[in-house]
């Protein structure tokens, strides 16, 4: 693995992003295989659909977005139609939908130990089900 590539997982060595990496990374993947778009709207999406905390800073998912662009896993295009301040449209690589699958792959065995967490939990607190 090159020193700045992503794992797997979503985060590179350098990087340590840790947890929110392994979920944000193929959410915003996903979002722009069905469609490209520029950061802003992007963040909006995500806030929308309840993929990120309303307070989450917008400069993480800018960072994503420039890490994975470098990495390959988006393109990104200048847009200038329309007059207006040119924005920067993203759109996901076919290395970026081997990338996305793979990261499916290791949420669906973190949803799978998660479940055994939470029935650990449900079994030893069966008064606390929160």
């Amino acid at each position: 693995m090159e020193r700045n590539q992503s794992n797997a997982w979503g985060w590179g060595r350098r990087r340590g992003w840790g947890q929110l990496a392994l979920f944000l990374r193929p959410a915003i993947l996903l979002l722009l295989r069905q469609d490209p778009s520029h950061g802003y709207d992007l963040v909006g999406t995500l806030r929308q659909q309840g993929l990120i905390d309303p307070d989450l800073d917008p400069a993480i998912v800018y960072r994503y977005l420039r890490e994975m662009a470098e990495e390959g896993l988006l393109q990104s295009e200048w847009q200038t139609e329309g007059g207006g301040v040119p924005r920067r449209i993203y759109r996901l690589t076919p290395a970026g939908e081997e990338f996305v699958r793979g990261c499916i792959v290791h949420l669906r065995c973190t949803r799978r130990r998660l479940g055994r967490i939470l029935r650990m939990y449900r079994e030893q607190f069966p008064e606390g089900r929160r």
